[in-house]
Order: structure tokens, then C-alpha cells, then sequence
């Protein structure tokens, strides 16, 4: 058979390409929002309380070029700034300090009367790291907030990649672990805990992967000795029924041959019904409905050839939420089970337990051993008396009652005997 892998690169790539975008928006328009604040703030230096100051000490003594110069060589000293003064048409007029193309602000050098004088240009600050003897001075902010979002990207790229190997890595182990039950092995589990610690959600769905593969491993377990077991049992029946025929054929009153045979196909009946039962079981196919217990009761001991005088009601609610044809296949289960290991049937007992309805057979044979009444409802358990059977009645009558959402019980009674019974929902 030709295994398919699933790879989990195309996925890694696609989440990795999916916050590389998503990184890329966030950091482009994070950088504009950057630009744009800075933008305001450099454009609020224009407004300084002290750079209009300045500008004015410069307006006062604009026709004296002497004073201006001591007051452009102040305000170099005393603010560690390159001063520029150009005119109106931008020539420069004076300078002072080392010019650098890194503007700080720039403001207008008005007269009294509003005339524009010129304008007060002031430079990065003096004295920063790297700007001593140089040509240029250190980088603009606008440089340094590149250098720090290309940095933030690179780390955010590395990041990502790793985010999208650590969620593509949990989905492939998955995807192998479903590949191979598809391909019919079904000892394969997921293990994620141990690797991807945090991921709950990724744990979770592990436990329910692995969950649904022991579900599956043990349905098809159950099974397959189901198959072994009633090809088992039923080659006795058919091959005794073969031999009733030719007998009948050989006897001139061939009636006690037929009564046998009768038998014999009344026993490959019941279990074809319990297949059946089981089949409806494994495929949900349950019909529920509001079902008067007592005529059931009675039916399923006429057709066990049971006395319905046996039936003892000890409760005035006796309608139940059931499906009847399997309610009907647990007291046929419970009646049979009760014969076979018990002797003979004392009794088919309803009672009520607080919102259950139970069916309890009471029989006259030795009881249970010691521990033997917690497995009775395991499958092919089969006790020391008893006679044929393939183990399983009491197996079908537990999965009854949990398909109803009901209960079981298994136990010895006082007087001598066991009591085993089936408990459904009462109707509301």
C-alpha cells in the first residue's frame, strides 16, 4: 500500500509568510506614525519659548554685525548649537560653531514692524557621540528610528519563523498519526505534551486523536473475536441441525428430530438477534421511545417460555425511555444468562431506584464466587456451569443500559442465587 506523506514545510512557509506580512504592515505603519510624531514635535521646535528669544536678541542687533556675532557665538556656547543666520533668500550671512546638515529648528528673525529680517538657523547639538572632528554630524532621528525598526524586524522575522515551525510541527505529527490509522495502524498516538508544553488547546486535541484510535484499536478488537467466536458457536447448531435433518429423513416419526431442530434454530435466532442488537449499538441506531414495561416484561417471558407469573412489579411507575427492541434483547440476555448459569429463573423483578426503572432476574443456582460479580459484564466471561454461549449476553446487556444512559448491577442474593438486572430511565 502506497503511504502519502504530508509534509509540513507548505504549511510552516504559509504562517511564516502570513506574519512576515503581518510584521511588515505593523512596522511600516508604525515607522510612519514614528515620522509623523517626530514630524510634530521637530515642527514645535520651530515654536521654543528660547529660540524666539534668541531670535529677537539677533532682531535687536541686526544693524550692528559686531553685537550679532556675540550674539550667535552666545548662543553656540551657552547651547552647544552651530548657528546659522541666512537672509530672507537663504544666503548665508554669519555662521558660528560646526555647521552640520542635521537641522534642529529654524526660526524667522522678525523687526518690529514684521519685516523679515532673515532666519535663525539652529544645528544638532554639539558634543554627541561620533560628531567631535567630523564632517557630519551623528544621524538624525529619523536615521536612528530606521536602524531600530530594521533591527526590531529582524528579530520579529526570526521569530516568526520559529512560531510557524512550532505550530506547523504539532499539526504534521497529528496528520501522521491520522494517516496512519487510515492505513490501518492503530497502535499509533499522538505525544505532544512532552514537545510543545503550553499548547492546550494542541494537547487537547491530541488526547482526543489518541482517545478516538483506542476506541477504534478496541471496537475492532471486540470485533474480530466476535467473528471468531460466532463462526465458533454457530458451526455447532448448523452442523447438529444437519444431522437432525438426516435423521428425521431416516426415522419413519421423524418428530423428536424436528423438535431438536427447532431448538437448534431457535438458539441461531438468538444469536443473530444479539448481533444484530450489537450492530445497532455500534452504528448509534437507537429508537426511543415511551415504553410500558410491564407488557414488555411479559412478552419477553412468553418468548423464553418463562411463566409470566413470575413478573414482580413493585413500583406504580413502570413506563420507561427505551428503545423496545433492545430493552427487549437485555431481559431475553438476562433471562438466558439467569438459566444458563443460575438453573432456573425465580423471578423477573421491577422496581423503581430514583429516576431508573430495573429489570432484575433472580435465579436459584450457586451465585457468584468471590469477585466474580465485578467482571460478569466483561466480555466472554463464562462461568464454571455454564452451557454454550458465546460470553457475551451480559457484555450487550451493559452496552444497553449506557446507550440508555442507564446502569447495571450484578450480585448474590441472601435466600441463595444471583440477582443480575438492567436499570433505564423512567419517561418523564
Amino acid at each position: 500500500m502506497t503511504r502519502h506523506a504530508h509534509p509540513s514545510s507548505p504549511l510552516r512557509r504559509r504562517l511564516f509568510k502570513w506574519f512576515a506580512v503581518a510584521i511588515v504592515t505593523s512596522l511600516i505603519f508604525g515607522t510612519g506614525l514614528g515620522w509623523l510624531l517626530w514630524f510634530l514635535n521637530h515642527h514645535e521646535h520651530h515654536q521654543h519659548p528660547i529660540e524666539r528669544f534668541e531670535a529677537a536678541r539677533v532682531a535687536e542687533q541686526w544693524q550692528n554685525p559686531a553685537a550679532r556675532s556675540a550674539i550667535l557665538k552666545d548662543i553656540g556656547e551657552h547651547l552647544n548649537f552651530g548657528v546659522e543666520l541666512r537672509a530672507p533668500n537663504g544666503a548665508l550671512l554669519e555662521t558660528y560653531g560646526d555647521l552640520c546638515p542635521h537641522l534642529f529648528a529654524t526660526v524667522p528673525v522678525n523687526a518690529l514692524d514684521g519685516t523679515l529680517l532673515g532666519n535663525l538657523a539652529l544645528c544638532q547639538p554639539r558634543g554627541f557621540p561620533g560628531s567631535e572632528g567630523k564632517e557630519h554630524g551623528p544621524p538624525r532621528p529619523g536615521a536612528r528610528m530606521l536602524i531600530a525598526v530594521l533591527a526590531a524586524l529582524l528579530v520579529m522575522w526570526a521569530a516568526s519563523g520559529r512560531v510557524a515551525r512550532l505550530l506547523a510541527a504539532p499539526l504534521q505529527d497529528l496528520a501522521q498519526v491520522a494517516d496512519d490509522l487510515g492505513h490501518g495502524k492503530l497502535s499509533s498516538r499522538a505525544a505532544l505534551s512532552s514537545r510543545h508544553h503550553g499548547v492546550d488547546e494542541l494537547d487537547s486535541l491530541a488526547q482526543s486523536i489518541n482517545d478516538m484510535a483506542e476506541r477504534i484499536e478496541r471496537q475492532l478488537h471486540d470485533q474480530k473475536e466476535l467473528l471468531a467466536a460466532v463462526s465458533h458457536e454457530l458451526r455447532t447448531p448448523l452442523g447438529h441441525a444437519k444431522l437432525l435433518i438426516e435423521m428425521a429423513r431416516d426415522q419413519p416419526d421423524g418428530q423428536k428430530p424436528l423438535d431438536e431442530l427447532e431448538n437448534e434454530l431457535v438458539e441461531l435466532e438468538r444469536m443473530v438477534g444479539q448481533l444484530l442488537a450489537s450492530a445497532r449499538l455500534d452504528f448509534a441506531a437507537l429508537k426511543q421511545q415511551n415504553v410500558d414495561a410491564v407488557p414488555l416484561a411479559v412478552r419477553v417471558l412468553e418468548r423464553a417460555g418463562i411463566d409470566a407469573a413470575l413478573l414482580q412489579v413493585d413500583t406504580d411507575r413502570t413506563e420507561v425511555f427505551a428503545d423496545p427492541a433492545l430493552l427487549a434483547q437485555a431481559l431475553a440476555n438476562l433471562l438466558d444468562n439467569a438459566r444458563r448459569h443460575g438453573g432456573s429463573v425465580v423471578a423477573l423483578r421491577l422496581h423503581q431506584v430514583d429516576n431508573l426503572l430495573y429489570f432484575d432476574t433472580l435465579d436459584n443456582g450457586p451465585g457468584f464466587a468471590d469477585g466474580q460479580s465485578d467482571s460478569a459484564f466483561e466480555p466472554f466471561q463464562r462461568g464454571p456451569a455454564s452451557h454454550g454461549g458465546l460470553g457475551l449476553g451480559l457484555t450487550l446487556v451493559r452496552r444497553i443500559a449506557l446507550a440508555h444512559h442507564g446502569a447495571v448491577q450484578a450480585g448474590n442474593r441472601p435466600e441463595g442465587g444471583a440477582c443480575v438486572g438492567i436499570a433505564v430511565p423512567l419517561a418523564t
